[in-house]
């Protein structure tokens, strides 16, 4: 279900997906473990995982993260993975293949309804909104709400009918049929990052995989491959030919991506020695000088590079090089099905998340997760002495507490997330509309500085903190605003500096509304009349 969810609201649109995987697993991991002795076995990666997820505490502790919110929820998300990747160890450790047929099972089941639901939008059939989104006419995401992440769960999929194959649950007409209906799936959303994935599958999957091996598998991995392909280029031309327009087929090079990998990089260099903080990627975009206009990313688009902005150069460069010596040690332990296949499965993210920012998904963390969890049994990674199970039921309990209350912030901040409005029009937010938060205090912050006006500026307001809930939780019409109460207040430069970042942070659409607002202000004040700024430059 989690890949399923036609809701999602702001702040965060994957909320829904993200709250329910969480509470899948939380289940799962209790049932995992209430059927074990009084210790359990836990892979050396687990502790290792659990000191990551640390990381955030101590950047909160020293500063480097503003808030206590940012630093829970990127903390919880870490232990989830850590959680993740225990479940897989334990669980394939007693009843080897279970785990994975449960998880594919599910990811198979999710991207056989996730192409129904392509094709009921490619073909534009309206059975309602509050069954399936209705996208633009170029590419087909089904509710995941975006292509290149409906892609890597459609690939999953058909990792999951490789699986189903290898253990005998599907005959090999049956997947064959499943692939080629998979694979149609992943060129209607047009997503270049899948066809690295088809041809990384297609090539290195008959090389790894030695032991009961299908008959012809090379063969048939090319077929597929081609079908893949010849799809993908002829859907400009089908898609002309049946509706009259319309076209999947898109560059195939992005000189945004590779702008925004030579900046984050630059930023990490000259920037603080232990990072930006885990969540603040953003103050490492807009303090650089050439970061275009209209493009402002919340993640450097590369999990390396994500990794050193939030830790720095050394604490995220080793944590990157334990990642890679982590798959380099899988890498020797996958002949047979019951490695090869999850291998193949976290490839699928791996090499999506070198693009782009998949695992900040709990959708795909946590099976993530998972799957990295079976593989350390498969390649004998080291265990360390057995926990107490005792003691492990009750850290899930306190970490299911934790979700709970971190599943009621959220619903607050969806719920009141449009308060900052009453500010635009000189109102006070009406107590109903304020929100009720006991961990995700950023969205706390948030709302007063949305209601800050002209005296409290005048007062002193510190720079600083504005800055810290700007990157924290982003929004143009802060920008807007702050800039609107530093004219007022006779601070020229500083509204021009925040018009200029209004306009890093605002889409091409946005910038224009908030560009009519100012320029109507103008009309209106001297002082905003008195700021040397127009408008905002043409993103290069």
């Amino acid at each position: 279900m989690s890949w399923l969810i036609v809701n999602h609201p702001m702040p965060w649109p994957a909320f829904y997906s993200d709250a329910l995987a969480a509470l899948v697993l939380w289940v799962v991991s209790l049932v995992v473990l209430a059927r074990r002795g009084k210790t359990v076995s836990v892979p050396v990666l687990f502790l290792w995982c659990f000191a990551v997820a640390l990381l955030p505490w101590l950047q909160f502790g020293t500063g480097e993260i503003y808030f206590f919110g940012t630093a829970w929820i990127h903390s919880l998300y870490l232990l989830g993975f850590a959680v993740a990747v225990l479940v897989g160890y334990d669980w394939e450790r007693t009843a080897e293949g279970e785990c994975l047929d449960f998880l594919f099972l599910a990811i198979v089941m999710a991207a056989i309804l996730s192409v129904a639901m392509q094709l009921i939008q490619w073909m534009a059939l309206d059975i309602g909104s509050i069954l399936v989104l209705q996208p633009g006419r170029e590419r087909f995401d089904a509710n995941l709400g975006q292509p290149n992440q409906l892609a890597s769960l459609l690939l999953l999929g058909a990792c999951g009918v490789a699986w189903g194959y290898a253990r005998g649950f599907l005959r090999a007409s049956v997947s064959v049929v499943l692939l080629v209906y998979l694979l149609t799936g992943v060129a209607l959303t047009g997503s270049r990052t899948a066809w690295l994935n088809v041809a990384g599958l297609a090539v290195f999957l008959p090389m790894f995989w030695q032991e009961r091996r299908p008959t012809h598998l090379r063969f048939s991995l090319i077929a597929l491959a081609g079908y893949f392909f010849a799809l993908s280029l002829s859907l400009p031309i089908l898609n002309h030919w049946l509706f009259g327009g319309g076209a999947a087929l898109r560059d195939a090079s992005d000189p945004l991506r590779l702008m925004i990998w030579r900046i984050f990089s630059n930023a990490v260099i000259n920037g603080p020695f232990f990072g930006y903080g885990w969540g603040q990627s953003i103050s490492a975009a807009l303090v650089s000088p050439n970061y275009p206009n209209q493009s402002v990313m919340s993640y450097a688009h590369n999990l390396f590079l994500d990794l050193m902005v939030y830790n720095g150069l050394l604490i995220g460069g080793l944590i990157s090089a334990g990642i890679i010596y982590i798959f380099i040690s899988f890498l020797k332990h996958i002949q047979h099905p019951e490695a090869t296949i999850p291998f193949a499965s976290t490839a699928v993210l791996l090499v999506h998340a070198m693009l782009e920012y998949p695992l900040h998904y709990g959708y795909f963390l946590l099976p993530f997760g998972i799957f990295v969890g079976s593989l350390c049994f498969h390649s004998n990674v080291r265990e360390m002495g057995g926990l107490s199970r005792r003691g492990l039921v009750a850290a899930l309990l306190v970490l299911g507490g934790a979700l709970m209350i971190t599943i009621h912030d959220c619903l607050e901040a969806e719920r009141t997330y449009f308060s900052i409005n009453y500010s635009k029009r000189n109102m006070e937010v009406p107590i109903n509309e304020l929100p009720v938060l006991y961990v995700l205090d950023q969205w706390q912050e948030r709302l007063q500085l949305a209601n800050m006006f002209r005296p409290e500026i005048e007062n002193g307001a510190n720079r600083q903190w504005i800055w810290s809930v700007l990157v924290t939780t982003p929004d143009p019409a802060y920008a807007l605003n702050l800039a609107q109460n530093y004219a007022a207040n006779g601070q020229q430069m500083e509204a021009r500096y925040w018009l200029n970042t209004m306009c890093k942070m605002a889409p091409s659409e946005v910038a224009q509304r908030l560009e009519g607002e100012w320029r109507v202000l103008r009309y209106t004040e001297t002082f905003y009349a008195a700021v040397d700024w127009a408008a905002c430059s043409k993103p290069r």
